[in-house]
């Protein structure tokens, strides 16, 4: 039984050295990428937000004016009703993005028109609302554009375009043609290809643009991500809100809580869940950002075995050592009465002696 007990010991160390290493890992995992951590870098006061996205069908049909004016609009409300406000008329009490990709072609003239390079194809990424709050990209150059300008020409470049069309990144101020519309770079970001997003960014350049000037040169462009912050007293409560005003068809569109990603109740739903990974019910394609979180999350998964099964041994330990005390309750209840018998005595015999001891010494003092 000693040997037993010494090694549920070392085994019961061992499982909580796993659980605490697991812990830190999955938490490194869970602040990796920046599209994951809006809702933390929106919250400075240290109010619950949850992050929520949802990945739409281009069959919805969702346009850029559902999301800036009705969806804005609907969220807005249904705060006020819920009695959450802003703190301040000025204060925004949650931010709002939604984007969608396309292709173009990209040329560079120079003067007199003169083509310098011409038909490099390009990903056309369009930028709604706080797009950047959620995809903050890593600029070597320049600065981001507002989405909101009246004029809708500023664009950012990646670098593998820069060095394509000039053959340089400090390039902000140049000029630049996308279908054949003259753009000016306001600045040049870090490729995808060379960060954390390197696997399901692409070989092909992107560019990042206006949604309004995305629509100017592909046409019609149906939303396909929307993302938002919202106040998250409870539970469910975001997404309850976020899904019911959304308002787009349940078999068109998926949503996520990218705040809940790394929780241990995600990462023990997605273990659960390995063998229906590979299904997809729904005609909708993950963005590049989307795909990487998915594969970080079911790497995360992996790991997290490692604490959930060591939790599951710790349980099985402290299950055996109660039902061992309790087969031995008798015994042990037996030696802890004569336990506390022999301390009784022992105080009782200790009393005897002092009394006896004062007896003496106030003799000797007469």
């Amino acid at each position: 039984m000693k040997r037993f007990q010494i090694t549920a010991i070392i085994t019961a160390v061992l499982c909580l050295v796993s659980i605490l290493v697991s812990s830190l890992i999955i938490g490194a995992m869970s602040r990796r990428l920046l599209s994951e951590t809006a809702h933390e870098r929106w919250s400075g006061d240290g109010t619950a937000y949850a992050q929520l996205s949802a990945f739409i069908s281009p069959e919805a049909g969702l346009t850029r004016e559902d999301v800036e004016y009705s969806l804005k609009d609907s969220l807005d409300r249904a705060l006020v009703d819920a009695s959450i406000a802003p703190a301040n008329e000025s204060a925004r009490i949650f931010a709002l993005g939604f984007g969608a990709e396309g292709s173009g072609v990209v040329s560079r003239t120079g003067e007199y028109g003169k083509v310098i390079k011409n038909g490099t194809s390009a990903v056309i990424s369009a930028c709604g609302g706080d797009f950047f709050l959620f995809h903050p990209q890593k600029m070597l150059s320049g600065h981001y554009f507002s989405t909101t300008d009246v004029l809708n020409d500023c664009i950012i470049i990646d670098n593998d375009l820069a060095w394509q069309m000039f053959g340089s990144s400090d390039v902000v101020g140049m000029s630049i043609r996308i279908n054949g519309k003259e753009c000016f770079v306001s600045g040049v970001c870090e490729s995808g290809g060379d960060g954390e997003y390197s696997e399901f960014y692409g070989d092909i350049p992107r560019v990042f643009v206006p949604y309004s000037l995305a629509e100017e040169l592909l046409g019609n462009v149906p939303v396909e991500t929307v993302e938002v912050t919202l106040p998250s007293p409870i539970g469910g409560f975001a997404m309850k809100m976020f899904s019911e005003n959304l308002r787009v068809d349940e078999g068109l569109c998926e949503f996520k809580e990218n705040s809940e990603r790394f929780t241990d109740k995600y990462l023990r739903d997605r273990l659960l869940g390995i063998s229906d990974r590979g299904v997809r019910t729904k005609p909708i394609a993950y963005p590049y950002f989307e795909n990487t979180a998915v594969k970080l999350s079911d790497a995360a998964a992996g790991v997290y075995i490692f604490k959930i099964v060591p939790i599951v041994i710790l349980v099985l330990i402290l299950t055996v050592e109660v039902v061992i005390l309790y087969i031995k309750r008798r015994v042990l209840i037996s030696a802890a009465a004569s336990a506390v018998k022999r301390t009784a005595r022992d105080i009782r015999q200790n009393r005897r002696s002092r009394k006896q001891k004062n007896i003496i010494k106030g003799e000797d003092n007469v």
